[in-house]
């Protein structure tokens, strides 16, 4: 049996041979000249929070990441039940974490699972406990989460607040 080989995505490499932000997002933006205070590299959760959080300080953000579409594995995640946290105590909640508690607390403080929650909902996501004690979003899916984030971000921190691509 022969084995058939995926092509070499070989324009990847050419694009991303740049050696500075700025070069690859004005390769992605054309030619126009386009200045932010921050760049923030891949359009997962974290880049999109570590956006956000600029954008709330009051920075001009890019993202840039290599695939078309931002939270590609966010959406795989919540493929099966997205279970965006568990609704416990927050001792209880860090003890998961065994022995990276002593350095996660800090940053499970400044944003607990019931701050994850309240983000959710702010989204307009209705969410659940299931019996296992994990929240998931009534619709059990990612992707209305991930476009009601995309929206609200274009909408709030963005100069062009209609983006077809949404």
């Amino acid at each position: 049996t022969s084995v058939r080989r995926r092509p070499i995505r070989r324009w990847r490499r050419r694009f991303f041979k740049q050696k500075t932000a700025y070069e690859i997002h004005e390769r992605l933006v054309g030619s126009e000249m386009c200045i932010r205070d921050s760049c923030i590299i891949g359009g997962g959760p974290a880049g999109l929070m570590a956006a956000e959080t600029a954008a709330d300080n009051g920075l001009s953000v890019v993202i840039i990441d290599a695939k078309p579409t931002y939270g590609r594995k966010f959406l795989m995640a919540g493929k099966s039940g997205l279970n965006i946290t568990k609704d416990e105590a927050k001792s209880e909640f860090l003890n998961h974490y065994f022995n990276a508690k002593k350095w996660l607390t800090p940053i499970i403080n400044n944003f607990d699972n019931e701050a994850v929650m309240k983000w959710a909902q702010d989204l307009g996501q209705e969410i659940f406990t299931g019996s296992s004690g994990r929240i998931f979003p009534k619709c059990m899916k990612a992707s209305p989460l991930l476009r009601s984030w995309l929206i609200r971000f274009c909408l709030l921190y963005t100069s062009d607040a209609a983006d077809d691509s949404l």
